[in-house]
């Protein structure tokens, strides 16, 4: 709880004014607070409706199923997870051998997100 206050505090804030500036519809990211992990986030699941957690990333080689690499970010959106997870993929030992093909969701190819592919 001090480290999320700490955070109100210096982005020039008081606690009170943090609630004050809250719509209804927002979640008031700002002033909730999980005791038992304040790091997790609130945001929306599959199916509709919102849930305290993570977004855990995982990268497999397809073969055998490995997991090579893995990340968990706050950020509830996939998309600006895939940059991010193939600098870890591209910083393995050459001894691995190189990624040849990518498995993602239909997002993937949409708007530009594999410009960097």
């Amino acid at each position: 709880m001090a480290t999320r206050v700490a955070k109100i505090a210096a982005n020039g804030k008081s606690l009170a004014a943090a609630r004050r500036s809250c719509r209804p519809k927002d979640l008031c990211r700002a002033i909730q607070v999980n005791l038992t992990d304040e790091e997790s986030r609130i945001m929306p699941v599959a199916g509709g409706g919102f849930e305290q957690c993570y977004n855990a990333q995982a990268a497999v080689a397809a073969g055998s199923l490995l997991v090579v690499a893995i990340d968990v970010v706050q950020a509830p959106n996939d998309k600006q997870q895939v940059e991010p997870m193939l600098g870890k993929i591209a910083a393995l030992p050459e001894e691995l051998g190189m990624a040849e093909n990518l498995a993602g969701g239909r997002w993937l190819f949409q708007r530009g997100q594999c410009r960097g592919l």
